[in-house]
């Protein structure tokens, strides 16, 4: 059973008011009264809305369907004017309320006395997508501990493309102008987040170090060009051959007005952190520059830290001791992360922020949205004083996890960025300084063209 208890509604009614956009005109104007229980037992004019809940095994029901199981309604039924431009033709629906179904209860309808009634469970499928409960309850886990894509309800009833939470705010929004007319939404336009972790600065962390990589790559592997360039590193273009593909992130995103942050490691050298020092003067410089440039420096803890916050903790005190001290954002390395533990850990720490919140293995929407939104720790039962900012897209999903093309991935990207804006969300996407190199060199090119259509889209019609 999904434990929708009172601070779990208040917080998922919250969500969705949000994504709706519902503004009232005025400090005087009316609000709608919210009832999440039977019909039958709501007088006449008692709520505007009313939310049938779903079933006790409803869950249960959910996790054992096979896949392409779900029932899907059709868009033009849902809406009290028709279709809404940008949406698809049909909706997954996770949860109907008791005992209504595809066959004999439509997803929404407006009751005699004016009540509108979603008799679809809209709360609990948000809250189940949000919280992410599947993971918290789920047992399955990848080479890197990790939640895979392909063990989500979403990727196996194919949504996962689908920012469903959203769709379903789009829905409540345009219903809750029926009671009233007066209010207004926002405008659903899209707008762009770029992220850059910087897991390497250098592939070595001390000339010695370097020497000995330039003789193993030389000797041993083989791959004459690639000592050369670390010899390089060594006599004196060190700073050209490490930074270059960093600032030339920062412009392009500054050639098409994107906000991007830089997220910096803090770690030690480890079989999976490259582990550069942050004091070096070269990355010091890197940083201030940055900064001086009006970008974010955000905080890219360790690869072990995801389940041990006294590394997070001595990590991010290295940080803020180089960097300054701030609330910033963070992104775990290798997107490791664990609900809701992670989320409690970081929001001890005081961040700002997380972005962790997307699968490696595919692209995305794992909460069910394209908005930020406030984690709800599933154990504590309360709201955590943390933004979420889903990630949806990552260059090594594209490239190393799934194989795709440089013009698959481009196709993608802009699919999904289509999504987003037919929900006003925003479209995130990470691209790291070493995603420029050998063969990451087409789709360093594809990165540079797919901002400029992402620019073209953002700069349209709402």
């Amino acid at each position: 059973m999904l434990p929708l208890s009172h601070n779990a509604r208040e917080y998922t009614c919250a969500e969705l008011f949000r994504r709706a956009g519902i503004e009232p005109l005025g400090d005087s104007a009316p609000h709608p009264r919210i009832r999440y229980g039977d019909p039958v037992h709501v007088k006449p004019g008692g709520a505007d809305i009313i939310v049938v809940p779903c079933g006790n095994d409803a869950v249960d029901r959910l996790l054992s369907l096979l896949p392409n199981g779900l029932d899907s309604v059709p868009v033009s039924t849902l809406m009290p004017g028709g279709n809404i431009p940008g949406l698809s033709t049909s909706l997954p629906v996770l949860f109907w309320g008791v005992g209504r179904d595809s066959t004999r209860s439509p997803f929404v309808e407006r009751r005699g006395d004016g009540a509108v009634v979603f008799n679809a469970d809209i709360f609990a499928g948000s809250f189940f997508m949000l919280s992410r409960w599947e993971e918290y309850i789920g047992k399955v886990r990848d080479d890197h501990d990790r939640f895979p894509a392909t063990a989500s309800v979403a990727f196996r009833q194919s949504f996962l493309d689908r920012p469903i939470v959203d769709e379903y705010a789009v829905i409540l929004a345009e219903w809750l102008k029926v009671p009233f007319p007066r209010w207004k939404g926002h405008s659903r336009k899209l707008s762009i987040e770029l992220s850059h972790d910087i897991d390497v600065i250098q592939s070595f962390g001390t000339p010695l170090a370097g020497l000995r990589k330039a003789i193993d790559l030389a000797l041993m592997k083989r791959q004459p060009w690639d000592a050369a360039r670390t010899l390089a590193q060594i006599v004196g273009l060190r700073e050209k051959s490490s930074t270059s593909k960093i600032y030339h992130l920062a412009n392009l995103s500054s050639a098409h007005h994107f906000p991007s942050v830089f997220n910096f490691m803090a770690a030690a050298p480890t079989q999976w952190d490259d582990g550069y020092n942050l004091s070096d003067p070269l990355v010091r410089t890197v940083i201030q520059t940055l900064s001086a440039e009006g970008f974010e420096i955000g905080f890219h803890p360790s690869y072990r830290t995801m389940d041990n916050p006294a590394l997070l903790a001595r990590e991010k005190e290295h940080f803020d001791a180089v960097v300054g001290p701030g609330k910033r954002g963070v992104r775990q390395h290798f997107l490791r992360f664990r609900v809701p533990a992670t989320w409690r850990n970081l929001e001890k720490l005081g961040f700002a922020y997380d972005s962790t919140l997307g699968f490696a293995d595919h692209e995305g929407f794992r909460a069910g949205t394209c908005r930020r939104f406030r984690p709800f720790d599933v154990e504590l039962d309360r709201t955590l004083d943390l933004w979420e900012v889903p990630l949806i897209v990552m260059d090594a999903t594209l490239h190393r996890y799934r194989g795709l093309t440089p013009a698959q991935g481009k196709e993608r990207i802009l699919e999904l960025a289509k999504r987003c804006m037919s929900v006003g969300g925003t479209l995130t996407l990470l691209w790291h300084n070493s995603s420029f190199n050998d063969s990451w060199k087409p789709w360093g090119q594809m990165y540079a063209e797919v901002l400029k259509d992402l620019s073209g889209m953002v700069s349209g019609p709402a």
